[in-house]
């Protein structure tokens, strides 16, 4: 059943048993390059956060929405 992204990350983090768990879209969302610097700090803080500064792509309504 399709419960969206975050009711499903959630769900999967309940039922993981590794030491890291990270969501990665298959919609190529993040160029290789930002999920390789992601993956590399694993260990280095308990929670890492990304900042995307710039989505390529995304139509202006979007991006003045995620402003908001």
């Amino acid at each position: 059943m399709n419960r969206g992204i975050a009711r499903n990350f959630i769900e999967g983090a309940f039922h993981g048993t590794g030491t890291y768990y990270r969501v990665a879209c298959g919609d190529d969302v993040e160029p290789v390059e930002t999920l390789r610097k992601i993956l590399e700090s694993a260990g280095d803080a308990d929670i890492i956060i990304p900042y995307h500064t710039a989505v390529i792509g995304r139509p202006y309504i979007r991006r003045l929405i995620s402003r908001l």
